[in-house]
């Protein structure tokens, strides 16, 4: 290793040094290439629930889906009539996908 490096050649010496002369894997980082990170991004973590509807509990305030899974997706009066109104109005036996966030807030939701 050079005992004058250049300041660019410091903060970045993947790029200009043979890693294979170090013992590093070649197949990973490559010969002379630098260690790529991900770039972080604003989206937020998700994840995905979905099922049939197996039971509909209208009386109950907030309104309950039970879906087979044993989910229990509970709806208010107004979220209820935004369903039916873009004609996303879950039924019994149709099948419901729920996209949500980690802390539990709908992202989507699409019926079939």
């Amino acid at each position: 290793m050079n005992k004058f490096m250049t300041f660019r050649e410091f903060v970045n010496p993947g790029a200009f040094g043979n890693t294979a002369t170090a013992g590093i894997d070649n197949q990973f980082f490559g010969v002379g290439k630098s260690l790529n990170l991900p770039t972080p991004t604003l989206e937020l973590p998700t994840r995905t629930m979905e099922g049939r509807v197996s039971r509909i509990r209208y009386t109950e305030n907030p309104i309950a889906i039970v879906l087979d899974s044993g989910a229990v997706w509970h709806l208010t009066k107004q979220q209820w009539d935004y369903l039916r109104s873009t004609n996303k109005e879950p039924k019994t036996g149709s099948r419901v996908q729920i996209e949500m966030f980690v802390d539990g807030t709908i992202r989507a939701v699409n019926v079939f």
